[in-house]
């Protein structure tokens, strides 16, 4: 994983006519050293973020329809400048962007569920005020509050 993007960060840096080197120090401010050290450590917490959305939209069964999805995918072209799903596409994988669209529903549905927990107060006492929740909301509150 950590190769493919590092493969994907080469190929920008032909396509903006740089050197590697002197592309990952331009855009990333990085000397290539400290770029291949951080870009394992990203690669790792993204893959364990992952895991955690996948878990939630396991759990709650967080699902998108075709329409939904077409749709959540034209607002993310339009988003990146493009007019159709097919230019977007062409710069993205359709699995990765379908991914992508599908997580910002489950950050969605984390956002929506979250209980503002004043600081100073129990967890315990969060979830047991919002008993009517969902079980994974009184989870996010006690991760919040932490």
């Amino acid at each position: 994983m950590v190769g493919e993007y590092k493969d994907k960060v080469k190929e920008m840096a032909k396509e903006a006519s740089k050197e590697y080197k002197d592309y990952i120090t331009e855009t990333f401010s990085l000397a290539e050293t400290d770029f291949d050290s951080k870009l394992k450590e990203y690669m790792e917490q993204t893959a364990k973020l992952n895991l955690i959305l996948e878990a939630i939209e396991k759990k709650e069964n967080i699902t998108m329809s075709d329409s939904e999805m077409e749709e959540a995918i034209l607002k993310y072209a339009r988003e990146n400048g493009m007019e159709t799903k097919e230019e977007l596409f062409k710069t993205y994988q359709e699995s990765e962007v379908k991914r992508y669209v599908q997580q910002m529903k489950v950050l969605d549905f984390i956002v929506d569920s979250a209980k503002l927990v004043q600081p100073g107060s129990t967890s315990s006492g969060a979830a047991e005020s919002s008993s009517a929740a969902p079980s994974s909301s009184a989870a996010v509150s006690s991760s919040a509050a932490q």
